[in-house]
């Protein structure tokens, strides 16, 4: 007679090591505890950390402003040699897909492009010295200076429409397309943007704070950091409508002053008459008939 023996199941629990809430439910309460803090410890130290290197970082961007801004620049930053502002053009060209363009030395401007058909046709003149006077310095706003020349090229055939002067409209978006440069390769802008904010409005250029707004309002409406020249130019003819939009007072106000400084515009009419009361086209003031009332007297 064969004995029956009943055979117990004894379940062995399963640790899933993917599931941290099933892992610290099967273990002992002292263990889970252990490992709560060590958790909360590690999250404190990741948070510090995080905090420190933000701060950090913020540190030292601020300092590169206040230098940037005090015109503080080191020696070997002030120092760009032909070579590097050879390679610097190679780049900026390379970017917009343009072949380098033919440089020259140029006695009038710190740097100035002629256009062509395409980036072989173009010219590019500059002068070192004069460009340090200007306060065109450093690679990085170097690099910006020549962004916005080529811009020029990039854009020479696109007519804007939207102001008096389509002259200023082009410098406008050339520095829009300075921000977007800016913003896509993380270069600093407070050189380029103290240099060109010194600038005197004339026919040819608007007023230097306006292009040092443009500049801003490019690096705002950085929208992908893969940026490349072709979706920089079509991304400048985008925003540029709702740029004159925003800035048309300033820009009206602007090119009308400098009619009137060159005596290409008259004054504006004075908003008072002669008896000093306000004027009001609607209110026309008539001298009283005398016949009229003569007639009324006689009957």
């Amino acid at each position: 007679m064969k004995r029956h023996e009943s055979t117990q199941c004894h379940h062995t629990p399963h640790r899933e090591t993917g599931n941290t809430g099933a892992t610290l439910h099967l273990l002992s309460p002292q263990t889970r505890k252990k490992r709560e803090e060590l958790h909360q410890r590690e999250s404190r130290n990741y948070a510090n950390n995080h905090i420190l290197s933000t701060l950090w970082g913020g540190v030292k961007r601020l300092c590169r402003r206040l230098i940037n801004a005090g015109g503080i620049i080191f020696l070997h930053e002030r120092e760009v040699s032909e070579a590097d502002i050879q390679s610097i053009i190679a780049d900026v060209s390379a970017f917009f897909s343009f072949p380098k363009p033919r440089t020259s030395n140029s006695d009038d401007s710190p740097a100035e492009l002629t256009p062509g058909d395409d980036g072989t046709a173009c010219r590019l003149s500059y002068s070192i010295e004069r460009l340090r006077s200007t306060g065109l310095y450093g690679r990085e706003t170097l690099t910006l200076c020549f962004v916005h020349e080529l811009a020029h090229q990039a854009l020479h055939r696109h007519r804007f429409m939207l102001f008096s002067s389509e002259r200023w409209m082009h410098e406008l978006a050339a520095d829009i397309a300075v921000g977007l440069y800016a913003a896509r390769h993380r270069l600093q802008t407070e050189g380029y943007k103290r240099a060109v904010a010194g600038r005197s409005i004339s026919v040819t250029h608007p007023d230097g704070r306006l292009r040092e707004t443009a500049v801003d309002y490019g690096q705002q409406c950085l929208h992908h950091g893969d940026m490349d020249g072709k979706t920089l130019v079509k991304t400048v003819t985008a925003i540029m409508p709702s740029f004159a939009y925003i800035y048309r007072d300033t820009l009206r106000h602007d090119w009308h002053n400098l009619l009137r400084e060159i005596g290409l515009l008259a004054s504006p009419p004075s908003r008072e008459n002669r008896s000093g009361e306000p004027y009001d086209s609607r209110l026309l003031k008539r001298e009283p008939d005398t016949n009229q009332q003569a007639q009324r007297e006689e009957e």
